[in-house]
């Protein structure tokens, strides 16, 4: 949102209540990910509320499918040396079809983030947590306060299945 001052400038401002679409994940930098959620803290309001949306790596670790597919860009890297985090994944769509080139691990990539990774960077912003979960718990009706109640509350362990969902205060 975009409201103007009386000097006639553009002021970027969050309101009381704002979402942050899913754009983390296309940062490929950590420190301009860092700087992003900083710049979000920055320009929400006092007393507002954030949502976050995360691409969850817990949840591409946790399905058979995308373990294999894991185990093989992790075995692809190392034999060619290559440096980058499995966090970083291709593009298995792109331009609204099958990306052959995620099969030979090539660009675009967009980054996966750990459940205790994206609460740790909110926090670390000085957001506070005040609701989180994924596609599973959003579904159930189901939102934790916190990701120690989402992962140890349940007498049943609930999956971790789809986005991770995040709202926060200022």
């Amino acid at each position: 949102m975009f409201v103007k001052n009386e000097c006639s400038q553009v002021k970027p401002r969050m309101s009381p209540c704002s979402t942050a679409y899913q754009i983390l994940c296309f940062i490929e930098d950590s420190a301009a990910r860092l700087k992003a959620l900083q710049e979000a803290y920055r320009i929400l309001e006092k007393g507002g509320t954030a949502l976050f949306s995360f691409l969850s790596f817990n949840a591409r670790t946790s399905s058979a499918v995308y373990s294999l597919y894991l185990t093989y860009l992790r075995i692809l890297r190392s034999s060619i040396g290559s440096k980058r985090s499995l966090q970083y994944l291709p593009w298995l769509k792109h331009g609204g079809k099958i990306n052959r080139a995620a099969f030979l691990d090539r660009a675009p990539y967009v980054y996966w983030y750990k459940l205790e990774e994206a609460d740790r960077l909110l926090r670390a912003v000085n957001f506070e947590v005040v609701a989180v979960g994924s596609d599973f718990q959003l579904k159930q009706g189901n939102i934790h306060k916190s990701i120690e109640t989402l992962i140890k509350e349940p007498i049943i362990k609930e999956p971790i299945a789809g986005m991770l969902y995040f709202v926060c205060k200022k």
